[in-house]
C-alpha cells in the first residue's frame, strides 16, 4: 500500500525495502494523499504499508497497528517548512515554526520512551 505513489520521499523506504530482501515489489492499492482512506483499508484487511512511525504511533488507539521493523534498519527523513517570501518574517509564521519545533521534539521524545519500552518488553522473561 502507498500514499502518493508518484512521491519522490517513497525512494528511501524503496532503498529500505530493497536492503531488506524485498526485491521486488508491487502497490495493489494506492491513495491520493489521503491517510485515514490507508489506515483503515490497513486496518481491516491483510496488507502491508510503510508509514512514518509518529502519525502512526498517535493514531494506534483508533488503528492499532503492529510496527514490523526490516532487516536493514530504518530511514530518517528531514521536515521542511516553506512558505511565500513575503510571510518569512511574519510574526504569526515565526510562532507557528517554534510549536511545530516544541511540537515535533516532544514527539521525538515520545518516539524514543516507546523505543525503551518495546525494546523492554522484548526482552526475555526469567
Amino acid at each position: 500500500m502507498n500514499v502518493g505513489a508518484a512521491s519522490p520521499f517513497q525512494n528511501a523506504e524503496l532503498d529500505m525495502l530493497h536492503r531488506s530482501g524485498i526485491k521486488r515489489m508491487r502497490t495493489h492499492f494506492v491513495t491520493a494523499n489521503d491517510a485515514v482512506i490507508l489506515l483503515k483499508t490497513l486496518s481491516k484487511g491483510r496488507h502491508l504499508a510503510v508509514l512514518p512511525r509518529l502519525p502512526v504511533i498517535l493514531l494506534r488507539d483508533e488503528y492499532p497497528m503492529v510496527e514490523i521493523r526490516p532487516p536493514a534498519g530504518t530511514a530518517r527523513r528531514d521536515l521542511f517548512i516553506w512558505s511565500r517570501s513575503p510571510l518569512a518574517h511574519e510574526h504569526a509564521l515565526e510562532a507557528m515554526r517554534e510549536i511545530l519545533k516544541e511540537t515535533l521534539q516532544k514527539l521525538t521524545r515520545v518516539d524514543a520512551a516507546s523505543e525503551r519500552a518495546l525494546a523492554i518488553s522484548q526482552l526475555p522473561r526469567q
